[in-house]
């Protein structure tokens, strides 16, 4: 667009103020807004749907060694993987280069945990080093409500614990309150 008075010229475009509202995060579920300050003709109110969500709102790119806890046999073994968090889900691979090349062998949506926040255990009830948990809903038969289950998971040292455990619950807190869960 070029001015005819020039590069330095401003156009008015004639714009007015005639009303202000102010909205946040929570308006999302109203569809009526009074407005502030309004003039003639405007009656005060105004009438809209809203949404409000986040894209990529898991989206907290982790990565890094973590161990499983799978019984086996009823003897329990704990593995170690490759975990990559990213888009609110944990994927494991058994190598890192199987990261771009294979489908994760687990895969955990963190949009269905039971939990606010994902805990380390303590050693008096797990003693396997650096464990935390994580509640998951398992989706259940049409008639049936979900299970729940608990999956343990270590770190190989304590530092990385706490690395995990917060970009985790960052991940899973951006989830929550982008109401992303599905």
């Amino acid at each position: 667009l070029v001015s005819l008075g020039g590069p330095s010229a401003v156009i008015d475009p004639s714009f007015q103020r005639v009303g202000h509202l102010s909205l946040n995060i929570n308006s999302v579920n109203k569809t009526r807004f009074h407005l502030s300050d309004t003039l003639y003709p405007l009656d005060g109110v105004v009438e809209m749907k809203v949404r409000c969500y986040a894209e990529d709102c898991g989206t907290i790119g982790y990565k890094g060694f973590l161990s499983l806890y799978q019984p086996i046999e009823n003897i329990a073994s704990w593995t170690r993987f490759w975990c990559v968090l990213w888009d609110g889900q944990l994927r494991f691979w058994r190598y890192p280069e199987d990261e771009s090349t294979k489908i994760p062998v687990v895969s955990i949506d963190l949009r269905t945990c039971a939990c606010n926040e994902i805990k380390p255990i303590p050693v008096e009830r797990c003693p396997y080093p650096n464990s935390m948990q994580i509640d998951v809903w398992l989706p259940g038969k049409c008639s049936q409500k979900p299970d729940r289950i608990r999956i343990l998971m270590a770190a190989d040292r304590k530092d990385e614990m706490h690395s995990w455990l917060n970009a985790m619950n960052i991940s899973l807190r951006n989830l929550t309150l982008w109401s992303c869960r599905s």
